[in-house]
Formats: structure tokens, C-alpha cells, sequence
């Protein structure tokens, strides 16, 4: 889906990579440990909380 808004937008990866504190955008691997991790037992002291996780995107 990203990939599709940039092309809508007339954007690329590393034009976008400014707006990134990690500056890249994680793939679709480090966003499936980020859920394995929520969906853990090692998960059970988070409650009601707001994960960010794209890389510290800035706008």
C-alpha cells in the first residue's frame, strides 16, 4: 500500500527517507515482530498503550 501512495504521489523511497528518523521505512518483517511481540507473553505489562511504529516518521 505505501508503495502505491508514493507512485500516487509522485514519491520515492529515498525522497521519503528525510521524513524518517531511522531514515528508511521499515519493511513488513519489523512490523510482524512488532505484533508477535504485542500478541506475547512477554507483552502482558502493556495496557492502552499507542506503539509507533513507523521508524519516527516526522509528517
Amino acid at each position: 500500500m505505501l508503495e502505491e501512495s508514493f507512485e500516487f504521489q509522485g514519491l520515492t523511497h529515498e525522497g521519503m527517507a528525510d521524513f524518517f528518523v531511522t531514515p528508511r521505512i521499515m519493511d513488513p518483517q519489523e512490523m510482524a515482530e512488532g505484533v508477535l511481540f504485542l500478541a506475547s507473553d512477554a507483552a502482558t505489562a502493556f495496557n492502552g498503550t499507542d506503539f509507533d511504529a513507523t521508524g519516527g516518521q516526522l509528517a
